[in-house]
């Protein structure tokens, strides 16, 4: 089986050999890479190969400052977009990159969706995704529509513990207050049937007035992440992702986040999230 790495705005297409999506399998990953220019927005798409579904996904960015992520979900069964505006388009050339994490459909699999609502005028902005009854969060995602630019993806979270109905909350702010922006945000829950080892891993970095912040989420042995996602804590629309990447290892999900162009007084952090699985089962 092969997987294409998309290669946005350039037109060509990079095959590179996928791992088979057998049962009981870790997700492999399929990678967008945007051309590298001081566009004002760029959106990518990861597509997971025939016989496989999105499982969850992650982000990466080349700045590591002056950008906004708008998306991150897995808008269908099959693909994983991420948007990404920048707060000022001549500050350097830049590119992102979307990342499907694939594998054969497990049981129970679908994606839900929060109830849509109007776009409204509003500082704060929250949604919820649940999962029916039964079935557990395995991947994670959330889309800001309206007002590209001005509005901030401020936290990702998927449930932590393993019963009850399972969902993954997303808040967004305003990079301004009170700039007229009619907005609303989505959040994305991906559900299957329980899977063998399934938890999440969280870590977050100290609290302070830095510039930037990293964490680290180490999944428990034996396990690897599946999905990523990430809380910025403190910062109320003045920081914002610049990744949240699984590493190398495929154990560690990293989360960097950088201050909005012109810096903020506010004391922030961010949260690194991982949802981690031994294996995926159809």
């Amino acid at each position: 089986m092969m997987a294409a790495t998309l290669m946005g705005g350039v037109g060509a297409t990079a095959l590179t050999a996928a791992p088979a999506a057998a049962a009981g399998t870790i997700p492999f990953e399929v990678r967008a890479i945007s051309d590298t220019t001081m566009s004002p927005g760029k959106v990518e798409t990861a597509e997971c190969p025939p016989g496989t579904v999105v499982i969850g996904g992650a982000y990466g960015s080349s700045l590591s400052a002056g950008l906004v992520l708008d998306d991150m979900a897995p808008i269908s069964k099959t693909q994983f977009r991420v948007a990404v505006q920048a707060a000022d388009p001549q500050f350097a050339p830049w590119s992102i990159v979307a990342i499907a994490m694939c594998a054969a459909e497990p049981k129970g699999y679908q994606i839900v969706k929060s109830p849509m609502t109007s776009t409204v005028t509003s500082f704060e902005q929250r949604a919820t995704a649940t999962c029916p009854t039964g079935k557990q969060v395995i991947g994670a995602g959330a889309r800001l529509d309206g007002s590209p630019g001005d509005v901030v993806l401020d936290e990702i979270l998927p449930s932590l513990g393993s019963g009850g109905k399972q969902s993954v909350s997303v808040k967004g702010f305003e990079e301004d207050a009170g700039n007229g922006a009619k907005w609303r945000i989505t959040a994305f829950a991906v559900c299957s049937n329980p899977l063998p080892g399934r938890h999440v891993a969280t870590t977050s970095s100290g609290i302070n007035s830095n510039t930037s912040n990293q964490a680290r989420a180490t999944c428990q042995p034996g396990t690897a992440v599946i999905s990523t996602a990430f809380d910025m804590i403190g910062s109320l629309g003045q920081a914002s992702p610049a990744s949240t990447l699984r590493t190398g290892l495929k154990s560690v999900a990293f989360t960097d986040a950088v201050e909005q162009l012109g810096g903020t007084n506010n004391q922030w952090g961010v949260a690194s999230y991982a949802i981690c699985a031994s294996t995926v089962t159809n």
